[in-house]
């Protein structure tokens, strides 16, 4: 068994990637919507996306 912390961080990391995969499903990988829609920056959604692995090349992140 891993250690509580550990354990904490590893469910944390499984429902943030669920949560942002579903979110930029929805807005068809919008980044400004899906960081409106989260309550987010979109400089912070772009952070998220990468540690979690989300950050599949370019996403259209709203700007022209």
């Amino acid at each position: 068994a891993l250690p509580f912390k550990e354990a904490k961080q590893v469910m944390i990391d499984e429902f943030e990637r669920r949560y942002f995969s579903e979110l930029l499903e929805r807005t068809g990988s919008n980044l400004s919507r899906a960081s409106a829609q989260a309550g987010i920056t979109r400089y912070y959604l772009r952070e998220l996306l990468k540690r979690l692995g989300l950050h599949k090349g370019r996403v259209d992140d709203g700007e022209p």
